[in-house]
């Protein structure tokens, strides 16, 4: 592959995931966060409220970091495992 077209992959898998994060904290604010939590809770999920944040925060701040590229492996990785237990 060029490295073109990997720019444009990170990009937008990057750039992606931060504005779903982007979405739920900063315009949805903690009604947006508080209902994914209900959601959770209703899947009898431990602490759904912290879930809720953590999964919110890691996909800003991981697709924020894939998107630049800076500690791309560590950050793919913390949104990819959010990603599985969010599709279990």
């Amino acid at each position: 592959m060029s490295d073109h077209a990997l720019l444009i992959l990170r990009l937008a898998a990057g750039l992606g995931l931060a504005s779903h994060g982007y979405v739920a904290i900063v315009d949805g604010g903690v009604d947006a966060i508080e209902n994914f939590a209900d959601y959770l809770e209703s899947l009898d999920l431990p602490a759904p409220l912290i879930l809720a944040w953590a999964a919110k925060i890691t996909e800003l701040a991981g697709g924020a970091l894939v998107a630049l590229g800076f500690i791309t492996r560590p950050a793919a990785f913390m949104c990819a495992a959010t990603m599985l237990v969010a599709m279990l």
